[in-house]
């Protein structure tokens, strides 16, 4: 993953980036209120620390759905069930260790085929592939796969 040897690798670099961005920010904010902030840039600093809080949550996001895939995939944890979310297009992925995962395909026939399989065949992660355009995961199965973009953690109902 992104060159890296383990996973405690990429949680150390993520949580430098994120730490590095909010002192930074923290240190930005500080000298604003003291006055050294001309009041004519305070909008576009204000906009620029929105974005950096922005990328930080998102590398934060990444991490945690990295992570929470190479413990599924390491111990081929089962997905036990596949629903519906609240917006049109996305599902509910469940795995046998409760977690769940919010994911949606870029071709509608993989979800179909997933809901169908998945109450008959051993259905478990194969892999993961992060990168700009997201996480995505490859789920396969005795006579099939699915490729679906992971867009982050959800609750176990």
């Amino acid at each position: 993953m992104f060159g890296l040897q383990s996973g405690w690798e990429a949680w150390l670099v993520a949580f430098g980036l994120l730490f590095a961005l909010l002192g930074v920010g923290a240190l930005a904010r500080r000298r604003h209120h003291r006055g050294w902030l001309d009041p004519a840039d305070e909008h576009e600093v204000e906009e620029l620390f929105a974005h950096v809080d922005e990328e930080a949550d998102q590398a934060a996001l990444l991490v945690r759905v990295t992570d929470d895939l190479e413990r599924l995939i390491a111990r081929r944890t089962p997905l036990r069930v596949v629903r519906a979310a609240p917006r049109s297009g996305l599902v509910r992925l469940g795995f046998a260790d409760s977690t769940v995962l919010v994911a949606s395909s870029l071709q509608p026939t993989e979800l179909a085929a997933l809901v169908l399989v998945v109450a008959d065949h051993h259905v478990v992660p194969i892999t993961y592939l992060a990168d700009v355009d997201g996480v995505r995961v490859l789920l396969g199965w005795e006579t099939g796969t699915a490729s679906l973009v992971v867009l982050g953690p959800d609750q176990a109902d």
